[in-house]
């Protein structure tokens, strides 16, 4: 069976408005991204390889995703847009934990653009992605992942919903340039064990280990080795408001759960892949630029 029937066969109200010919055309168009790819990851490697990070040319990681996409212009899915979706285009849905209304209404209380909220086209308050029915060749997601209870089934659910080959491209903060940077890498065993115990949504030492043991979020000063005091001088206060926050909880609190580096999030996929938890393999990874805070990661569904 040649990739284009089964592409159809699996996902056939994907394709059923697109004729064979530009079917083929948005193959082609896969060939010369993943070619692409290829020269990229060469090249990354090589700046790598030179240890000379302030000297390595920056790479705009949101404007690299919305290029790689509309070199492709599949359909496509991205998690998590809130008001600044990393791709746009009629093929592409989206998926929050809020409505669209829901959105706007934040977006305001926020004091941000609202204009910028995409139709929202699934929305769980639990980020449940089990809700979406259909296949993609890629899903996108930007500073997603981190904030997920559960990080395992994250990514077997961004697995049900890719086709063969399809990837998943996440952008992700490097808690070593942002306000993470005094806490731990999250572990492997601690997310196996997160994921055993099914947990569903943060806990309150979630909670307090972000108000409490964060620092500042300029990612320039880190990298100039200006990281803020650590413990916070309000620790205890800190604490208590934590316990008073969580006591008086109504909805989910939001918060980041895990912390990477481009290197532990890459040993961690590598890890799963090995114990046959994931089907996942790391096809590139964007190193986080000189006085930036995020790297990109492409994961590529094994079949």
């Amino acid at each position: 069976m040649s990739k284009l029937s089964l592409f159809r066969s699996i996902n056939r109200k994907i394709w059923n408005r697109i004729t064979g010919k530009e079917a083929r055309g948005i193959w082609n168009r896969l060939k010369v991204v993943e070619t692409e790819a290829a020269d990229l990851r060469s090249q990354v490697k090589s700046l790598q390889e030179t240890n000379a990070n302030h000297l390595a040319p920056k790479i705009n990681k949101r404007a690299w995703v919305n290029d790689y996409y509309q070199k492709i212009k599949s359909p496509a899915l991205e998690i998590g847009p809130f008001n600044r979706p990393l791709v746009r285009g009629p093929n592409v849905e989206y998926f929050e934990i809020l409505s669209t209304e829901q959105l706007i209404s934040r977006a305001k209380i926020q004091g941000l653009d609202t204009n910028g909220v995409p139709q929202i086209n699934y929305h769980n308050e639990f980020g449940d992605l089990s809700v979406i029915k259909k296949r993609y060749p890629l899903v996108f997601s930007s500073h997603v992942i981190e904030h997920q209870p559960n990080f395992i089934k994250h990514l077997l659910q961004a697995q049900d919903l890719l086709l063969p080959g399809g990837s998943y491209i996440l952008i992700i903060p490097d808690k070593r340039y942002c306000f993470d940077h005094f806490l731990p890498e999250s572990s492997l065993v601690e997310i196996i064990r997160v994921h055993e115990n099914n947990k569903k949504e943060p806990d309150f030492y979630d909670l307090f280990e972000h108000r409490a043991l964060t620092t500042h979020n300029d990612s320039g000063q880190h990298w100039r080795g200006e990281h803020g005091i650590y413990p916070n001088v309000n620790l205890k206060t800190l604490w208590d408001n934590s316990i008073l926050e969580w006591q008086g909880k109504k909805t989910y609190i939001d918060v980041h759960c895990w912390k990477f580096t481009p290197e532990s999030f890459e040993h961690i996929i590598n890890i799963l892949n090995i114990l046959n938890i994931l089907r996942f393999k790391v096809d590139l990874i964007l190193e986080t630029d000189y006085e930036d805070l995020e790297f990109l990661v492409i994961l590529k569904l094994i079949n």
